[in-house]
């Protein structure tokens, strides 16, 4: 440490040049061989393990030494210490200088307490908050550009109605099918965008007991008539008995329907669908197999983004909103499940859906991550 040592009367020497005393309350003589004696003590503090001063803090911490020898007897400063392991660690100092008979300096007592953890997590709930903040503004910009959009949405569909009515041409009445896919289209993209932002603010809601056979089978009858009309085989597999698993029953089906669409809207006539329910471990599952178009090994990481789409194959005008997936993500992610893939060009998909059928984690619990494996 600098010199700080007992002064027995004024008329004592400057530790470093030798010469007297001219500054009040400190025992070198000028502010320069102050800062001799600072710098010299952090050139020695390197050769101590683990506890080194970072050469970018030096200046901070001398100011603060400075701070004390012009009368500042008790302050607090933080700076960082390079440890033994080589980490770098936060400190928070409390410095008290103590006084002899006369006035002067005796000794420093500095208290150090490692600050790191609490710094992170100050910083960690400012993220937060910035991060919540831009959510609900994002959330409040998307709600009333959506409610914009519905009243000429719903002119459009009620003309669109009245002009079908009428004598229409058959040169007409094609435009008009292709201009009710696309108000259509529209309509699903701005009650998905609604979807996703109600899922963004993570409202916490009241979870109950959920019985994942009946929302299978509930899945399997509203998707039966699209499955006809497009030719697929739509089979189911109920595991039994299945335990309940702890969610909300509207966004877990919703979740599972748009899992179902995506393997229906991707696999060509005369294919397969299956659903099935089994468990696996401390998870209960719910798979969606399908005989479609399969994804990419590129593709395979990304297909849970928003607005994302694989490719040509896969990005045809009726494809949907582009949000179906990453709405199914986020339900299962606010559920603490996980969703997993596997898939392969020519070969189909298997989504799969993972719920623990234990207590819920708290909220403070890491989440699970992604994974996507690609089946050769």
């Amino acid at each position: 440490m600098p010199s700080l040592s007992p002064m027995a009367d004024a008329t004592r020497p400057c530790p470093i040049c030798r010469k007297p005393r001219s500054e009040a309350h400190s025992p070198f003589c000028s502010s320069r061989c102050r800062d001799r004696d600072l710098a010299r003590w952090f050139t020695d503090s390197y050769a101590v393990p683990g506890r080194p001063t970072l050469p970018e803090e030096v200046e901070r911490v001398k100011a603060v030494f400075a701070r004390i020898y012009a009368g500042d007897y008790l302050n607090v400063n933080t700076n960082y210490w390079r440890m033994r392991d080589g980490s770098l660690r936060l400190i928070e100092w409390s410095n008290t200088a103590l006084l002899d008979e006369n006035g002067d300096i005796s000794h420093l007592v500095s208290n150090g307490v490692d600050v790191t953890a609490r710094k992170q997590l100050e910083e960690r709930s400012l993220e937060l908050a910035v991060e919540r903040e831009k959510v609900k503004i994002l959330g409040s910009f998307v709600r009333d550009v959506s409610h914009d959009f519905r009243t000429p949405l719903s002119i459009l569909n009620t003309n669109l109605y009245l002009l079908r009515k009428t004598a229409a041409s058959d040169s007409v009445t094609p435009r008009l099918s292709e201009m009710e896919q696309q108000v259509s289209h529209l309509t699903e993209l701005i009650d998905q965008l609604l979807t996703m932002t109600r899922l963004d603010s993570d409202i916490e809601k009241k979870r109950a007991r959920v019985d994942v056979n009946s929302l299978v089978k509930h899945a399997v009858e509203t998707a039966q008539k699209q499955a006809d009309t497009c030719g697929l085989a739509l089979t189911v597999e109920l595991g039994d008995p299945l335990p309940p698993v702890r969610g909300d029953d509207a966004q877990l089906t919703q979740a599972l329907n748009n899992l179902v669409a995506n393997a229906m809207q991707y696999t060509p006539g005369s294919g397969k669908v299956h659903i099935r329910t089994f468990v696996e471990g401390d998870f209960l599952a719910i798979e969606v197999c399908d005989t479609g178009i399969g994804i990419g090994d590129g593709d395979l990481p990304h297909i849970f983004e928003r607005f994302y789409r694989a490719d040509k194959a896969r990005s045809k005008p009726a494809s949907g909103a582009g949000l179906g997936l990453s709405i199914a993500k986020k339900i299962v992610d606010l559920h603490w499940g996980q969703i997993r893939v596997r898939s392969a060009p020519g070969s189909g998909s298997v989504f799969t859906i993972l719920l623990p059928v234990e207590a819920q984690p708290s909220l403070n619990s890491p989440r699970p991550t992604f994974q996507a494996v690609h089946r050769s």
